[in-house]
């Protein structure tokens, strides 16, 4: 199969990373994987059998250029490539999809990569409510957001996001680090505020213990961030250390994963943090990381927003060795279910279904 994404960058968030490790697995399987996206920005490991192709050319700061040149270079793209399927990877870029493909009968899939819990923080809802019917099929992340959408959008297929590393065997020595991890530009959508005022009362009984925040963010945003760490008289064991691309190894050296997010899709870092051996505690988000934790055997729940039973459970955790060390044990076995075969199987089962039809 020839199968073409439209992607705004391979860099920077869950849903880049997924596609990147989506498209080099489908490659690997021999089909012909081409992404149209911003070639300009870098971007994730690509494997050299998948094809980049440039969707920005104009250098026009008057946006209705930009996006007039964005249409006409994606709809030039489409005809030369001729493709079996076409995937619009998150909203904006499936309507943009949608609208190039129109007389065409290419399949055209839309790619979702967050929830579909009623948020203020979310954005781009006109789309999903009202263009992602136009879709020969939706993809979506969790059963949550399946029973969420009921009888809406019929076409909708419920695949999670894939882990690529590899699950560790057991239990390593750790160093007392508890590690989270995020675009600190949306630092309101992952909580960081809140895991501030968290650390703020764990830090009082347990000063040996250092909180590492791994996540880029634009100028403005991490100085709020390093604003409300010293406000909180937390510079000393509050420590922002930017994107980085080996994240499993610092995950490896950490004991602890604390996500504290206020709405996700499926979150990869969770997984992630898992398979390599940390101690995972979250807020429920409304259900959704009950797909991927069961309280108190693979990862601690917390209720949405309390703050205070967070603080007490991560205490738990920071002081009770065995208790990482079953909830490790537990996790390791419990996340291959996610492993990249099982879910690029889904994938294919997708592709070859709207082909059929």
């Amino acid at each position: 199969m020839k199968i073409l994404f439209y992607i705004p960058t391979l860099i920077g968030g869950g849903a880049e990373r997924v596609t990147s490790i989506l498209c080099n697995e489908l490659s690997n399987r021999g089909h012909e994987i081409l992404i149209a996206t911003d070639v300009r920005r870098g971007h994730y490991p690509i494997s050299e059998n998948v094809k980049l192709l440039p969707l920005y050319y104009s250098n026009k700061k008057v946006k209705f250029i930009q996006r007039v040149s964005v249409i006409y270079h994606a709809r030039k793209i489409l005809r030369n490539v001729n493709p079996d399927i076409v995937v619009g990877v998150m909203p904006v870029f499936f309507l943009l999809a949608r609208i190039i493909t129109i007389g065409s009968r290419v399949p055209v899939i839309a790619s979702d990569h967050t929830s579909f819990l009623p948020s203020k923080l979310m954005k781009f809802r006109f789309i999903r409510d009202y263009c992602y019917k136009y879709a020969s099929a939706v993809t979506i992340l969790t059963e949550k957001d399946y029973s969420i959408l009921g009888d809406k959008l019929p076409q909708k297929v419920v695949i999670p996001n894939p882990l690529t590393y590899t699950v560790l065997q057991n239990y390593t020595f750790r160093d007392k680090i508890v590690l989270a991890v995020g675009r600190l530009d949306v630092w309101e959508v992952k909580g960081f505020d809140m895991l501030i005022k968290i650390w703020s009362i764990v830090t009082k009984k347990h000063k040996d213990w250092k909180l590492k925040i791994a996540g880029s963010g634009m100028k403005t945003n991490v100085d709020f961030i390093n604003k409300m760490i010293v406000d909180n008289n937390l510079q000393d064991s509050i420590e922002l250390i930017g994107f980085q691309k080996n994240i499993d190894e610092i995950m490896r050296i950490s004991s602890i994963f604390a996500m504290t997010s206020r709405i996700e899709g499926f979150p990869m870092s969770l997984i992630e943090a898992m398979s390599q051996g940390c101690a995972c505690i979250s807020f429920r988000i409304s259900g959704i990381i009950e797909e991927i934790i069961t309280n108190n055997k693979n990862g601690i729940l917390i209720s949405d927003g309390n703050i205070e039973e967070y603080a007490v459970k991560l205490m738990d955790l920071m002081d009770n060795e065995n208790l990482r060390i079953n909830i490790v044990q537990n996790a390791l076995e419990s996340v291959s279910r996610f492993s990249s075969k099982n879910i690029i199987d889904k994938w294919e089962s997708l592709f070859f279904n709207l082909l059929k039809k």
